[in-house]
C-alpha cells in the first residue's frame, strides 16, 4: 500500500520572499528543516538540491531561482507552496493556485 507524504507545512511567499528568491522556513519546522543544511526536493519532475542557510532562507543550490519557479509551475505572487516529507527522506515541494470564486 502505498502512503501519501506527510505534509510538513504550507505557505504564500513574502514580497521580500519573491523580491530575494528565497523561501523562509519558520522556526517551528527546523526539527523537520534544519538550517546549514542542504535538502533534495522533489520539485515537479525532477530533484534540486535546496541549501537552507543559519537563518532559515531556502534557496536551490545549482539552479536558477526563475528555473526553479519554473520547475515547480507557480506564480509567486499568489500559489500556496506546500511542503510534504516522503518516507524515503525527499522533501516534495508543490504548488497550489488559488481557486477562484463561482461567479453565479
Amino acid at each position: 500500500m502505498k502512503r501519501t507524504p506527510a505534509i510538513v507545512f504550507k505557505k504564500r511567499l513574502s514580497p521580500s520572499e519573491v523580491r530575494e528568491h528565497w523561501i523562509y522556513i519558520p522556526k517551528r519546522y527546523w526539527s523537520w528543516l534544519k538550517p546549514n543544511s542542504i535538502v533534495k526536493a522533489a520539485v515537479g519532475d525532477s530533484v534540486v538540491e535546496m541549501r537552507i542557510d543559519g537563518w532559515g532562507r531556502m534557496t536551490p543550490l545549482h539552479l536558477l531561482w526563475s528555473d526553479f519557479l519554473e520547475a515547480l509551475g507557480c506564480d509567486p505572487e499568489s500559489d500556496l507552496l506546500t511542503f510534504r516529507m516522503r518516507e524515503d527522506g525527499l522533501l516534495e515541494i508543490s504548488a497550489e493556485r488559488p481557486r477562484k470564486p463561482d461567479s453565479t
